[in-house]
Protein backbone atom coordinates (compact mmCIF):
# COMPACT_ATOMS: atom_id res chain seq x y z
CA UNK A 1 0.00 0.00 0.00
CA UNK A 2 2.46 2.38 0.91
CA UNK A 3 4.51 2.00 -2.40
CA UNK A 4 1.55 2.33 -3.83
CA UNK A 5 0.96 5.73 -2.31
CA UNK A 6 4.65 6.47 -3.60
CA UNK A 7 3.89 5.71 -6.96
CA UNK A 8 1.03 7.43 -6.95
CA UNK A 9 2.91 10.61 -5.52
CA UNK A 10 5.65 10.61 -8.10
CA UNK A 11 2.90 10.17 -10.97
CA UNK A 12 1.23 13.43 -9.58
CA UNK A 13 4.54 15.42 -9.11
CA UNK A 14 5.66 13.91 -12.91
CA UNK A 15 2.17 15.21 -14.31
CA UNK A 16 2.67 18.69 -12.35
CA UNK A 17 6.75 19.16 -14.20
CA UNK A 18 4.69 18.54 -17.23
CA UNK A 19 2.15 20.87 -16.75
CA UNK A 20 4.70 23.92 -15.89
CA UNK A 21 6.77 22.76 -18.48
CA UNK A 22 4.03 22.98 -21.29
CA UNK A 23 3.25 26.67 -19.94
CA UNK A 24 6.65 27.82 -20.09
CA UNK A 25 6.69 26.49 -23.49
CA UNK A 26 3.61 28.15 -24.51
CA UNK A 27 4.41 31.13 -22.87
CA UNK A 28 7.87 31.27 -24.99
CA UNK A 29 5.91 31.01 -28.04
CA UNK A 30 4.00 33.87 -27.53
CA UNK A 31 6.46 36.00 -26.30
CA UNK A 32 8.48 34.85 -29.65
CA UNK A 33 5.57 35.71 -31.44
CA UNK A 34 4.48 38.93 -30.33
CA UNK A 35 8.20 40.00 -30.87
CA UNK A 36 7.90 39.06 -34.45
CA UNK A 37 4.80 40.94 -34.73
CA UNK A 38 6.51 43.55 -33.14
CA UNK A 39 9.57 43.30 -35.74
CA UNK A 40 7.22 43.15 -38.88
CA UNK A 41 5.08 46.01 -37.62
CA UNK A 42 8.49 48.10 -37.24
CA UNK A 43 9.58 46.86 -40.77
CA UNK A 44 6.23 47.69 -42.28
CA UNK A 45 6.43 51.15 -40.54
CA UNK A 46 10.08 51.37 -42.20
CA UNK A 47 8.73 50.72 -45.48
CA UNK A 48 5.98 52.96 -45.56
CA UNK A 49 8.35 55.69 -44.62
CA UNK A 50 11.09 54.32 -47.23
CA UNK A 51 7.80 54.28 -50.03
CA UNK A 52 6.63 57.71 -48.34
CA UNK A 53 10.15 58.91 -48.89
CA UNK A 54 10.03 57.67 -52.37
CA UNK A 55 7.23 59.13 -53.29
CA UNK A 56 8.32 62.87 -51.75
CA UNK A 57 12.13 62.53 -53.51
CA UNK A 58 9.72 61.69 -57.35
CA UNK A 59 7.73 65.04 -56.51
CA UNK A 60 10.53 66.65 -55.50
CA UNK A 61 12.78 65.78 -58.36
CA UNK A 62 9.62 66.88 -60.88
CA UNK A 63 9.44 70.29 -59.39
CA UNK A 64 13.17 70.77 -59.49
CA UNK A 65 13.08 69.59 -63.05
CA UNK A 66 9.70 71.81 -63.93
CA UNK A 67 11.53 74.77 -62.46
CA UNK A 68 14.86 74.11 -64.01
CA UNK A 69 12.75 74.48 -67.26
CA UNK A 70 11.15 77.61 -66.69
CA UNK A 71 14.28 79.25 -65.83
CA UNK A 72 16.20 78.02 -69.00
CA UNK A 73 13.04 79.90 -70.77
CA UNK A 74 13.40 83.03 -68.85
CA UNK A 75 17.17 82.76 -69.14
CA UNK A 76 16.78 82.17 -72.90
CA UNK A 77 14.29 85.18 -73.66
CA UNK A 78 16.29 87.56 -71.40
CA UNK A 79 19.45 86.56 -73.46
CA UNK A 80 17.37 87.18 -76.80
CA UNK A 81 16.80 90.33 -75.43
CA UNK A 82 20.15 91.74 -74.17
CA UNK A 83 21.85 89.58 -77.40
CA UNK A 84 19.03 91.98 -79.96
CA UNK A 85 20.12 95.41 -78.26
CA UNK A 86 24.25 94.08 -78.52
CA UNK A 87 23.60 94.12 -82.32
CA UNK A 88 21.57 96.88 -82.35
CA UNK A 89 24.08 98.92 -80.61
CA UNK A 90 26.43 97.42 -82.32
CA UNK A 91 25.64 98.36 -85.78
CA UNK A 92 24.31 101.71 -87.50
CA UNK A 93 20.84 101.35 -88.47
CA UNK A 94 20.23 101.79 -92.47
CA UNK A 95 17.78 104.18 -94.00
CA UNK A 96 14.18 103.91 -94.69
CA UNK A 97 11.22 105.22 -96.27
CA UNK A 98 8.58 106.74 -94.08
CA UNK A 99 6.00 104.23 -94.27
CA UNK A 100 1.84 104.38 -92.02
CA UNK A 101 1.63 100.83 -91.17
CA UNK A 102 -2.32 100.37 -90.03
CA UNK A 103 -1.60 98.63 -86.42
CA UNK A 104 -3.16 99.98 -83.42
CA UNK A 105 -0.43 101.40 -80.75
CA UNK A 106 -1.28 103.36 -77.89
CA UNK A 107 -1.91 107.24 -78.16
CA UNK A 108 0.92 109.43 -78.48
CA UNK A 109 1.99 112.26 -75.84
CA UNK A 110 1.81 115.67 -77.38
CA UNK A 111 4.87 116.81 -78.46
CA UNK A 112 6.10 120.92 -77.62
CA UNK A 113 6.40 123.28 -81.19
CA UNK A 114 10.37 122.97 -82.45
CA UNK A 115 11.99 126.38 -81.67
CA UNK A 116 12.81 128.72 -84.65
CA UNK A 117 17.13 128.26 -83.77
CA UNK A 118 18.49 125.87 -81.17
CA UNK A 119 21.16 127.26 -79.01
CA UNK A 120 24.48 125.75 -80.36
CA UNK A 121 25.65 125.56 -76.20
CA UNK A 122 22.69 123.75 -75.40
CA UNK A 123 22.86 121.50 -78.75
CA UNK A 124 26.33 120.68 -77.45
CA UNK A 125 25.54 120.04 -74.24
CA UNK A 126 22.19 117.68 -75.51
CA UNK A 127 25.03 115.52 -77.88
CA UNK A 128 26.97 115.03 -74.38
CA UNK A 129 23.71 114.17 -72.52
CA UNK A 130 22.82 112.03 -75.04
CA UNK A 131 26.31 110.16 -75.63
CA UNK A 132 26.41 109.68 -71.48
CA UNK A 133 22.78 107.72 -71.39
CA UNK A 134 23.29 105.38 -74.98
CA UNK A 135 26.96 104.59 -73.03
CA UNK A 136 24.95 103.03 -70.31
CA UNK A 137 23.68 100.63 -72.67
CA UNK A 138 26.62 99.36 -73.88
CA UNK A 139 27.78 95.91 -73.47
CA UNK A 140 30.33 96.38 -71.13
CA UNK A 141 27.97 98.52 -69.05
CA UNK A 142 24.38 97.24 -69.01
CA UNK A 143 22.92 99.62 -66.72
CA UNK A 144 19.47 99.57 -67.81
CA UNK A 145 17.64 100.68 -65.15
CA UNK A 146 20.31 104.27 -65.06
CA UNK A 147 19.74 104.63 -69.17
CA UNK A 148 15.73 104.65 -68.44
CA UNK A 149 16.73 107.48 -66.15
CA UNK A 150 19.42 109.59 -68.31
CA UNK A 151 16.94 109.07 -71.94
CA UNK A 152 14.26 110.26 -69.52
CA UNK A 153 15.43 113.28 -68.51
CA UNK A 154 17.32 113.88 -72.20
CA UNK A 155 13.80 114.14 -73.26
CA UNK A 156 12.81 116.72 -70.50
CA UNK A 157 15.66 118.82 -71.13
CA UNK A 158 15.87 118.80 -75.17
CA UNK A 159 12.55 117.82 -76.23
CA UNK A 160 13.29 119.39 -80.01
CA UNK A 161 16.77 117.70 -80.20
CA UNK A 162 17.52 115.79 -83.21
CA UNK A 163 18.08 112.71 -81.39
CA UNK A 164 14.74 112.65 -79.95
CA UNK A 165 13.73 110.30 -82.27
CA UNK A 166 16.64 107.86 -81.41
CA UNK A 167 16.52 108.63 -77.62
CA UNK A 168 12.74 107.20 -77.59
CA UNK A 169 13.61 104.69 -79.77
CA UNK A 170 16.41 103.31 -77.11
CA UNK A 171 14.67 103.96 -74.11
CA UNK A 172 11.65 101.70 -76.06
CA UNK A 173 14.54 99.21 -76.32
CA UNK A 174 15.46 99.33 -72.58
CA UNK A 175 11.71 99.06 -71.13
CA UNK A 176 11.75 95.84 -73.77
CA UNK A 177 15.32 94.60 -71.85
CA UNK A 178 13.45 95.37 -68.45
CA UNK A 179 10.87 93.41 -70.04
CA UNK A 180 8.41 96.79 -69.13
CA UNK A 181 6.36 96.10 -72.41
CA UNK A 182 4.11 98.72 -72.11
CA UNK A 183 6.18 101.62 -71.80
CA UNK A 184 8.58 99.85 -74.50
CA UNK A 185 5.58 100.09 -76.57
CA UNK A 186 4.67 103.64 -75.84
CA UNK A 187 8.55 104.59 -76.80
CA UNK A 188 7.85 102.84 -79.99
CA UNK A 189 5.04 104.45 -81.22
CA UNK A 190 6.52 107.78 -80.14
CA UNK A 191 9.31 106.86 -83.12
CA UNK A 192 6.61 105.51 -85.45
CA UNK A 193 4.15 107.87 -85.39
CA UNK A 194 5.93 111.22 -83.83
CA UNK A 195 8.53 110.79 -85.98
CA UNK A 196 7.94 108.79 -89.59
CA UNK A 197 11.27 110.33 -91.08
CA UNK A 198 13.42 109.40 -88.41
CA UNK A 199 15.73 106.19 -89.73
CA UNK A 200 14.44 104.28 -86.56
CA UNK A 201 11.28 103.99 -87.70
CA UNK A 202 11.60 100.50 -89.43
CA UNK A 203 13.85 99.18 -86.66
CA UNK A 204 10.64 100.28 -84.33
CA UNK A 205 8.22 99.02 -85.92
CA UNK A 206 9.88 95.60 -85.50
CA UNK A 207 10.07 96.08 -82.14
CA UNK A 208 6.90 96.79 -81.77
CA UNK A 209 6.44 93.30 -83.24
CA UNK A 210 8.50 91.56 -80.21
CA UNK A 211 6.57 93.58 -77.74
CA UNK A 212 3.35 92.11 -79.22
CA UNK A 213 5.53 88.58 -79.26
CA UNK A 214 6.78 89.01 -75.95
CA UNK A 215 2.80 89.33 -74.51
CA UNK A 216 1.87 86.58 -76.63
CA UNK A 217 0.13 88.35 -79.04
CA UNK A 218 1.67 86.64 -82.02
CA UNK A 219 -0.97 87.48 -84.61
CA UNK A 220 -0.41 91.14 -84.51
CA UNK A 221 3.11 90.47 -84.04
CA UNK A 222 3.65 88.49 -87.56
CA UNK A 223 0.96 91.41 -88.52
CA UNK A 224 3.72 93.97 -87.93
CA UNK A 225 6.98 92.03 -89.65
CA UNK A 226 5.16 91.41 -92.53
CA UNK A 227 4.40 95.16 -92.73
CA UNK A 228 8.09 95.47 -92.06
CA UNK A 229 9.35 92.98 -94.62
CA UNK A 230 7.00 94.84 -97.36
CA UNK A 231 7.55 98.23 -96.51
CA UNK A 232 10.79 98.24 -95.46
CA UNK A 233 12.56 96.03 -97.83
CA UNK A 234 16.20 95.62 -97.69
CA UNK A 235 16.53 97.13 -94.87
CA UNK A 236 17.83 95.17 -91.34
CA UNK A 237 14.91 95.51 -89.41
CA UNK A 238 13.22 93.96 -92.66
CA UNK A 239 15.60 91.11 -92.79
CA UNK A 240 15.26 90.52 -88.98
CA UNK A 241 11.20 90.44 -88.94
CA UNK A 242 11.20 88.53 -92.48
CA UNK A 243 13.67 85.57 -89.73
CA UNK A 244 11.08 85.81 -87.48
CA UNK A 245 8.36 84.96 -89.38
CA UNK A 246 10.44 81.92 -90.54
CA UNK A 247 11.09 80.87 -87.24
CA UNK A 248 6.98 81.33 -86.25
CA UNK A 249 6.05 79.61 -89.52
CA UNK A 250 8.33 76.75 -88.40
CA UNK A 251 7.19 76.73 -84.34
CA UNK A 252 3.96 76.62 -86.00
CA UNK A 253 4.82 73.55 -87.91
CA UNK A 254 6.27 71.79 -85.60
CA UNK A 255 3.14 72.02 -82.99
CA UNK A 256 0.76 71.02 -85.92
CA UNK A 257 2.72 68.15 -86.27
CA UNK A 258 3.10 67.19 -82.78
CA UNK A 259 -0.83 67.80 -83.01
Amino acid sequence: MRQLAQQCLVFVLCGSGLGTWATAATLDAEQRLQLLERRTGQITQLTLQVQKLQRDNDQLRGQIELLHHQLAQIERRQRDRYQDITQRLTSIAQPAAAAQPSITLPPLVAQSPAPDKADDKSAVSAEQAYAAAWELLSPQRRQYTQAVSALQAFLVDYPQHKLVANAHYWLGETHFVLQNNQAALAAFTQVVEGYPDSAKVADAWYMVGRVYQAQGDLSTARQVWQRVVQEYPGTRAATSAQNKLTQSAQAQAGADAAS
